[in-house]
């Protein structure tokens, strides 16, 4: 009986190691039943690509991941060598330390020779240049040799040999074969690995015949297969760093690739539209844009716009519709879309916006929006929004009737006068910039009555000159969009400002070339404000602060805005803040660049005063008192 010299522990043991081979391998042979298929197409695709040539574009891309490969390569033999080098240094200083205090050595003298040795070759791959791409195959293989002669009769014994074998394989060849970029050196490295242990089997016959009875490590056969082992480990792990160094640079890549398509993407859209945010998957906005905040009149000094809800910025509307469109499910893919909304600013204003959106997702799975706002009150939309229901369309078609009237508004000539082709102008401009959800310039009342005078006489002019009114509309060309200013003619300041003179918010009015005479102009409008209210308070109790119907209008206003003087043409109207303080609202209509030098010693404050008139209008006084 095989089983008769065995006591119960060998036997219990046998039976487990048994039940668990088996079922080791059973399990293998299930598992390549059910992934047959994946196993057979990973080795036809491995088949072909050993048996098919690869095109020219393949093969740049295979060129330039291997030039990576090996930058990678020779970046990690570095770190491995400096490590090798201090371990080295240590195992010499110990051996100093016993030779001094005169101890025995854990070494012998030939192998305390060979860690000298290569302690100084490890120094000499420290010096610059001398480790490279090109010379990490040289210094792989000559790390290896070392092990070689370590594992010889001139460092160890017999007894050691196979303790010495492993330990120095495992920790210095399989970092080494990582670092190898060509198979041909690891495979010449590891044929020298075996014949050295085949050739010390042969010379130190004798010996290892008496350290095997001492220990079945020592035995020859099991110390020549266990080299005879080493070779596939050390290919596996130089396949291993090989492919996840690639894998590594291919993720990289991707990443700068994405990246880049991803800032095209953003300047494409910058270069097209007034503002572009970024949105994350809450429809929150990433990061401040102070361009945006421009277009909201929301650039307060301190202001920030990040964390705020994007729908929170449309127009109630609209609302659902855009969350809709916002929170459309892509599939995973990456598309654009456009449409159009309506946008509510500081002051409550409405106006029709164009929407560019770009929806992806990140390498970390995060949901992202690059939007794209372009402000199409008084201009051509450049993209057919195709999903608009007839609703949208119509009131798409309204707001189209809306620019047209709009740009009919860039023609109007301002006179000394209140002329029929002014109440348009003033209708259609305070409408648009009505600066305080609360309190407009004018009040609901008076908008109303203003409103039906100017649908009367629009109408009596067209009957009349029908022919004239039709060629004026023929001739309408937009030149610029309206600009606003808000200013504070008590700390003669400018409180906000929209594009294009956002960069005037918060300087005096001494920095930007307003002159004493528009100054007065915005004053003698605040007092006649303050004296108009008085007029309704009665028994010393005032109502809420009622505005006046005047309007000052002006020609060639100079604006300093860096680096030239801008020459603006436009209106000005007082308003009531929530506060209850008067501001003076300037609407530019037109601007064109001064030919005066900005910052020039002979252009003081005020010196075009003549060059730009200023009229103020009162209208409709009476009938409201």
């Amino acid at each position: 009986m095989p089983w008769s010299g065995t006591d119960d522990w060998d036997k219990a043991f046998v039976v487990c190691a048994g039940v668990a081979v088996s079922a080791a391998v059973l399990w293998g042979l299930c598992h390549a039943v059910v992934e047959r298929r994946l196993i057979c197409k990973a080795i036809l695709a491995f088949i072909k690509g050993l048996s098919t040539c690869r095109s020219k574009k393949n093969q740049a891309e295979v060129k330039y991941l291997d030039e990576q490969v090996a930058l990678e390569k020779k970046n990690l033999a570095q770190k491995v060598f400096f490590v090798f080098l201090c371990l080295a240094v240590y195992n010499l200083a110990t051996i100093l330390y016993n030779v001094f205090m005169e101890r025995p050595r854990w070494m012998s003298t030939g192998g305390c020779w060979l860690l000298a040795i290569g302690t100084i070759v490890l120094l000499l791959a420290h010096v610059p240049s001398m480790l490279s791409v090109r010379s990490v195959d040289f210094w792989s293989a000559l790390l290896q040799l070392f092990v070689i002669a370590f594992t010889s009769p001139l460092a160890t014994s017999v007894d050691e040999a196979f303790i010495s074998a492993v330990g120095l394989f495992m920790v210095v060849c399989l970092p080494a074969a990582a670092c190898t970029t060509r198979s041909c050196v690891l495979l010449f490295s590891q044929f020298l690995f075996v014949l050295a242990s085949i050739a010390r089997v042969v010379i130190d016959d004798e010996e290892f015949k008496l350290a095997s009875q001492c220990s079945q490590l020592n035995n020859p056969t099991t110390y020549v297969v266990c080299h005879l082992c080493f070779v596939p480990l050390a290919f596996c792990v130089s396949h291993w760093a090989h492919q996840l160094m690639k894998n590594r640079i291919i993720a990289r890549f991707r990443e700068t690739k994405s990246n880049t398509q991803l800032s095209a993407a953003t300047a494409l859209l910058d270069l097209t539209c007034d503002a572009v945010v970024e949105l994350n998957g809450d429809l929150r906005l990433v990061s401040h844009s102070s361009k945006l905040a421009a277009v909201l009149l929301r650039n307060r000094p301190g202001a920030t716009m990040e964390g705020t809800k994007f729908t929170d910025l449309v127009a109630p509307t609209d609302f659902e519709r855009v969350t809709e469109l916002l929170r459309r499910d892509s599939g995973g893919r990456t598309y654009a879309t456009a449409f159009r909304m309506h946008l509510v600013d500081s002051c409550a204003s409405k106006f029709q916006t164009e929407v560019f959106q770009v929806k992806y997702t990140t390498a970390g799975g995060q949901k992202r929006h690059i939007i794209g706002l372009r402000d199409c009150t008084d201009l051509q939309p450049l993209a057919v929004e195709h999903d608009t229901s007839s609703a949208d369309q119509s009131m798409i078609r309204r707001s189209n009737s809306v620019s047209r009237q709009l740009s009919e508004l860039s023609e109007v000539q301002v006179t000394n006068s209140v002329s029929e082709d002014f109440l348009p102008a003033m209708r259609q401009s305070l409408s648009r910039s009505s600066f305080s959800s609360n309190r407009s310039l004018f009040g609901t009342e008076r908008v109303e009555r203003l409103s039906d005078r100017v649908d009367r006489v629009d109408r009596v002019d067209r009957a009349e000159r029908p022919e004239q009114s039709e060629q004026r509309e023929r001739s309408v060309k937009i030149k610029h969009k309206d600009a606003f200013l808000e200013i504070d003619p008590e700390e003669e300041l400018v409180k906000c400002a929209s594009a294009p003179f956002s960069d005037l918010a918060g300087q005096k009015l001494s920095e930007i070339s307003f002159s004493n005479f528009a100054l007065q102009t915005c004053q003698r409008l605040c007092r006649d404000a303050k004296a108009f209210n008085s007029s309704f308070s009665t028994q010393g109790t005032e109502v809420k602060f009622p505005l006046p119907d005047q309007i000052a209008t002006f020609d060639n206003m100079p604006l300093l805005t860096a680096p030239r003087l801008v020459e603006a043409t436009g209106l000005m109207k007082v308003c009531c803040t929530d506060l209850g303080s008067l501001h003076v609202v300037i609407c530019v209509r037109q601007r064109r660049i001064s030919s005066n030098v900005a910052n020039s010693p002979e252009s003081p404050r005020g010196s075009s005063r003549s060059e730009w008139p200023c009229s103020l209008y009162a209208q409709g006084c009476q009938h409201l008192r």
